[in-house]
């Protein structure tokens, strides 16, 4: 049985947040490709069937950056229900979301919070004022807003003021970032904590530092998994 359809008003919600951020990444795709529609078509048809790798070299191939601060840049289902899975097994009190745009992610750990019944809640953090009444708009509207703490600015200014410790962390903000933001947060993560990173495939070699870095680290267990736009999956083996 899959736990999350239980909440038939939020995936009604979140399926039509996946069917807008489609249309979105799509166009914002169209309006940098350089050829007629129906060559656009073909990309599009190629990038759909790739694995994670070969999209994110597809990409960079034709120079289009999927990547705006004006797009909703919301996870996929799949991702979505990969990170309430997570959730569910590692049962958390503390979430740490760096980079929550409108939220879409933000909802499914709340519903994973919501599930486990605990006093836990969601630290989701967005530079957009904008988004961060998205947010806050589909957190109410699903009844969801008790399990969510929104904090709107600079994600390396929004940090500092953050003093719970997390016992997981999807980083979600500019890849070129990744590194800066995890060594800024790394004194939040507790031995045992799960770090997640989405998009280490399609964002090419800005991803690179952060992974490099990680496979040098001995105080994490990381890995990198064929899933998505590349997922980089972590845990803390030493504070």
């Amino acid at each position: 049985m899959n736990l999350f359809s239980k909440n038939a008003k939020l995936k009604s919600l979140l399926d039509n947040l996946h069917l807008e951020n489609e249309k979105q990444l799509i166009f914002q795709a169209r309006s940098q490709f350089n050829g007629t529609d129906e060559e656009f078509q073909e990309l599009l048809a190629k990038y759909n069937v790739y694995n994670p790798i070969e999209k994110g070299k597809l990409l960079e191939e034709y120079k289009i950056k999927i990547q705006s601060e004006e797009l909703a840049l919301s996870v996929s289902s799949e991702m979505g229900l990969f990170l309430f899975s997570t959730a569910m097994i590692a049962k958390p009190k503390i979430i740490l979301e760096l980079g929550s745009s409108i939220g879409v992610s933000t909802l499914y750990f709340a519903e994973a919070l919501r599930q486990l019944n605990n006093d836990g809640y969601v630290i989701a953090t967005e530079l957009s004022k904008k988004k961060c009444d998205i947010i806050q708009k589909n957190a109410e509207s699903s009844g969801l807003d008790r399990y969510i703490k929104i904090f709107q600015g600079n994600v390396f200014d929004t940090i500092k003021n953050i003093n719970e410790k997390a016992d997981i962390a999807f980083i979600d903000i500019w890849a070129s970032g990744y590194l800066d933001i995890f060594k800024a947060i790394r004194h939040l993560l507790k031995t045992g904590s799960i770090f997640i990173a989405d998009n280490m495939f399609s964002a090419g070699k800005d991803a690179v530092p952060f992974k490099e870095y990680l496979d040098k680290d001995e105080t994490v267990h990381n890995i990198t998994l064929d899933f998505e736009s590349g997922v980089e999956y972590g845990i803390i083996l030493q504070q």
